[in-house]
Order: C-alpha cells, then sequence, then structure tokens
C-alpha cells in the first residue's frame, strides 16, 4: 500500500491525518513542508531505533521516523511491540 508521505514542519514523517491533512501523531505538528518519498533528500544517510538502536537506511516511511540534523535519523523499529 502506497502513501503520500510529508515531511513535517517538526521534523517527524507524517504519520496521521488531522481534518484530512497530514499530521504528527508523535507531537500534533499539522504542518506539512514537502511531499517525500523513499530516500528522497536521505542519500547516505542511517536511522536508528530509539529504543535498540538497530539501524537501517533512512527512508520517511520508517514507523515513527524523525529526520534530525545529528549524525542518525530516528524511528521505531517495533523491538517494544506494537501497542
Amino acid at each position: 500500500m502506497n502513501r503520500t508521505v510529508f515531511m513535517m514542519a517538526c521534523g517527524h514523517a507524517s504519520n496521521a491525518t488531522c481534518d484530512g491533512g497530514p499530521a504528527c501523531a508523535i507531537c500534533g505538528c499539522t504542518t506539512p513542508l514537502r511531499e517525500v518519498s523513499g530516500s528522497d533528500g536521505l542519500e547516505g544517510r542511517k536511522a536508528r531505533c530509539c529504543y535498540c538502536r538497530h539501524e537501517v537506511p533512512s527512508r520517511w516511511e520508517l514507523p515513527f521516523f524523525e529526520h534530525t540534523e545529528q549524525q542518525f535519523d530516528r524511528y521505531y523499529c517495533g523491538c517494544k511491540g506494537w501497542d
């Protein structure tokens, strides 16, 4: 299933909707900056799970993805479950 993903002003990838528009369920941001997909703008970057530190190539579609100015972007790999 392909879905449209937006880079939000908060730095997270859109992961919810609010009033029919993209939103961030992590911090409540509803301001999209641009539509993104795959590794668009993330070439050569790695994302690290914020719990177990598992690393994967950065992709906007990763669960709870956050692009950072640090060495690694952040995401959640599911290591603590999906409650």
